[in-house]
């Protein structure tokens, strides 16, 4: 299991007053199904499923009693790769740092850099200024790299949306997807640009008309 993005994230990556409220996990597909039954062992209850959260049925929400929400993935939206060579790739140069005391496992840098990157190009204004943050603190090697990083994740869409970049993609199967999510369109084009995507790739997103979720 890695932690993504928010406190988990190396300091200096957001701006000072960028605020997180829940908690995010990229989980080891094959582990998934084992991880969910012991948080639900633990008291842990669902708020949202994968097929309910969002276009990308990436993650599932859960909540504890005493603790806020955390988010669990199965896979990061705009990381084409299969999941579990996505993950395999990110875990191989993982680190640990300290979180509520305890050592947990984390992207490297520049990875958690890409992972938030990809991210804000579905985030809207507050993704819009994340980037801008990140834009500021990276050289021009660094973006070389995470370019080539992206390369090898197949996320190559996701950080040109980030990027503003998004036309250079315009016959990519997932091109519209990211258009209205990142720019925002009518109910009936974000049901297109679902269907699009969905019947191309094998994990794409939710087909379903939005209306209907």
């Amino acid at each position: 299991m890695l932690h993504i993005k928010g406190y988990a994230s190396m300091p200096g990556l957001y701006r000072v007053d960028r605020v997180s409220t829940d908690a995010d996990v990229l989980v080891r597909p094959e582990h998934l199904q084992r991880f969910l039954g012991a948080l639900r062992e633990q008291g842990w209850e669902v708020v949202a499923h994968f097929d309910s959260g969002s276009a990308f049925q990436h993650a599932m929400t859960l909540r504890h009693p005493w603790w806020g929400p955390a988010d669990i993935h199965r896979h990061f939206p705009g990381i084409l790769r299969d999941p579990s060579a996505a993950f395999e790739l990110l875990w191989s140069s993982h680190e640990r740092i300290p979180i509520a005391h305890l050592p947990c496992a984390v992207p490297q840098v520049l990875d958690q850099i890409l992972v938030l990157l990809i991210h804000a190009g579905r985030d809207g204004v507050r993704g819009r200024h994340d980037v801008h943050h990140l834009m500021r603190i990276l050289s021009a090697e660094d973006v070389a790299i995470l370019r080539s990083r992206a390369q090898v994740l197949q996320c190559t869409l996701a950080l040109a949306t980030a990027l503003g970049e998004l036309e250079s993609f315009r016959g990519h199967r997932d091109y519209l997807l990211w258009k209205v999510i990142s720019q925002g369109g009518s109910r009936l084009q974000e049901w297109e640009a679902r269907f699009r995507a969905a019947r191309s790739s094998g994990i794409g997103c939710a087909c379903c008309a939005p209306w209907c979720t």
